[in-house]
């Protein structure tokens, strides 16, 4: 029964040396397949402003028709139900990542220092060449934010972290509108923590958009969430380590970098778009 069951789910011992030997192959998997459709979810995007643009007003060409199509799919509520389950996933997985690590003060270091230098290269590039691809709180930020709050829990019993999750909860749920409704002149104090318009924030009546946003909350609940079935479901991780799928490798390698090719996609997708329109 084994045997079988083994070859039904091609699963396979591998050597310590293979990089799976200590990993847990579906937390891999399915960060990497949150990626692939980032890569997707952003080559549409490119698609959106490029190929409008390489169309140079023709709107009877291709390029055009196809343009705006993909506007259908960037603006529609399938794509705001896909973004949403996806981000709150991949944050889920962190928080299970997370409560394994031996150093998160380590990755917390790390992480605040990517996502300020984002912000910080963005905002000079937007200063220079305004496109509203300003990055001030993404998916980065959010974790890095949730790994620092976590520092203070990690060595502390599973109750007292539930207890704190909902504190959080509460706070989103009953405070933070109230919150946001008292400093709605200001906004820009709360829209880290959350704002009921995704991805911009007025200020003194003018209008900025921000590229890649994403608010503290309700994330941090799934982060949370996470940390809850890493310190249940995975208390004993070895019985989930030591065995790979065929086939998923290359996802799972996705995974396993999950940072750096979110960092870089966008960037090598850009470069490509560029390339392209270059032969136009």
């Amino acid at each position: 029964m084994k045997q079988i069951a083994s070859e039904t789910l091609n699963i396979k011992n591998p050597s310590k040396k293979s990089p799976f030997y200590n990993r847990i192959v579906l937390i891999d998997f399915l960060r990497g397949l949150f990626l692939c459709f980032v890569f997707i979810d952003h080559i549409l995007w490119d698609i959106l402003y490029f190929f409008p643009m390489w169309a140079k007003g023709d709107v009877n060409s291709p390029l055009y028709i196809i343009g705006h199509l993909t506007a259908d799919y960037w603006n529609s509520s399938f794509r705001a139900i896909i973004q949403f389950i996806g981000l709150a996933t991949f944050v889920l997985l962190s928080g299970i990542s997370c409560a394994f690590s031996k150093n998160n003060s380590k990755r917390t270091i790390r992480m605040v220092g990517l996502f300020l230098g984002i912000a910080v290269i963005t905002n000079l590039a937007n200063a220079f060449m305004p496109a509203g691809s300003v990055i001030n709180f993404n998916v980065i930020a959010v974790i890095a934010c949730s790994v620092l709050i976590y520092t203070f829990f990690e060595n502390k019993s599973l109750k007292i972290i539930v207890a704190f999750s909902l504190i959080l909860f509460l706070f989103y749920l009953l405070i933070l509108p109230e919150l946001y409704q008292a400093f709605k002149d200001e906004p820009v104090l709360v829209w880290p923590l959350w704002s009921p318009d995704a991805n911009s924030v007025i200020v003194n009546d003018k209008f900025y958009n921000q590229a890649d946003y994403m608010s503290l909350f309700p994330f941090i609940l799934f982060f949370f969430l996470g940390v809850f079935i890493s310190k249940t479901y995975y208390k004993d991780k070895s019985k989930h380590m030591g065995h790979h799928y065929k086939g998923l490798k290359p996802i799972c390698f996705l995974g396993r970098h999950s940072f750096i090719f979110y960092i870089c996609h966008q960037l090598v997708f850009l470069g490509i778009f560029y390339l392209i329109g270059l032969a136009f």
